[in-house]
């Protein structure tokens, strides 16, 4: 029992750190990064907050804000810039996100992509730096999108025991211009690994929100879930 209570005090506060850091620098269906990529010229600003709003043994109340900063540069290629490590209450642990995704073929209804985040912590350090980088495939069938790909992080951006590699699955429907829904999952034992679902909303062409709920993929009986939104506008 001990040496359990052990893992879960390390890893878990890694979690907690990453709770809205999964909100990578890029375009995203909710955790994982999509296909989309922004045109040569363009540039979308995103807020995304994480919350739970009831204390479980696992994961206790918290608030997280993350804002975004995305580019399209040409050539499929975008940017990003995200400030993570904003959570109440706690000590604050500020990182600055950064990403590069490219589209590197695209025919029909499929989409091929590669990309890396990394994350350089400005204050109360627990590494130094670190990344993520990760391959993906589309394929859209009708109103729908289906989403398939593989990631794998460096040493430091997980707790020690934690898995660095896996899968990344996601799901999009349309259901009319204004409304969608999607979903999506990152596999194993770690910080990211979390399923995500819920609803798109639209309520004007250059806005977009999402509203959804985590679950962990570890201990969700205990409190590993929580709330997210996130609200972006295009230029």
């Amino acid at each position: 029992m001990r040496a359990k209570q052990t893992k879960l005090l390390i890893f878990f506060p890694v979690a907690i750190f990453f709770l809205v850091a999964r909100s990578t620098a890029q375009q995203t269906i909710f955790a994982i990064p999509s296909s989309d990529v922004l045109d040569q010229g363009k540039v979308s600003v995103e807020f995304a907050a994480a919350f739970k709003v009831n204390d479980e043994p696992t994961l206790r109340k918290f608030s997280s804000f993350v804002p975004r900063l995305i580019v399209g540069l040409g050539k499929n290629v975008e940017i990003g810039f995200a400030l993570t490590g904003n959570i109440q209450p706690g000590v604050d642990a500020p990182t600055l996100g950064t990403g590069i995704k490219w589209k590197f073929y695209e025919k029909r209804d499929f989409a091929f992509y590669v990309g890396t985040n990394f994350y350089i912590p400005i204050k109360h350090r627990a590494y130094k730096a670190g990344s993520t980088s990760y391959v993906g495939v589309s394929k859209s069938i009708g109103k729908a999108r289906f989403t398939g790909g593989a990631y794998l992080s460096t040493r430091n951006v997980f707790a020690q025991h934690a898995t660095r590699g896996g899968g990344l699955f996601g799901f999009e429907y349309t259901i009319n211009k204004k409304i969608g829904f999607a979903a999506d999952w990152i596999n194993g034992r770690h910080a990211f690994g979390f399923l995500t679902s819920g609803l798109v909303y639209k309520p004007r062409s250059k806005v977009s929100t999402l509203w959804a709920y985590s679950i962990g993929n570890n201990n969700a009986k205990r409190g590993n879930h929580y709330f997210v939104a996130q609200m972006s506008y295009n230029f």
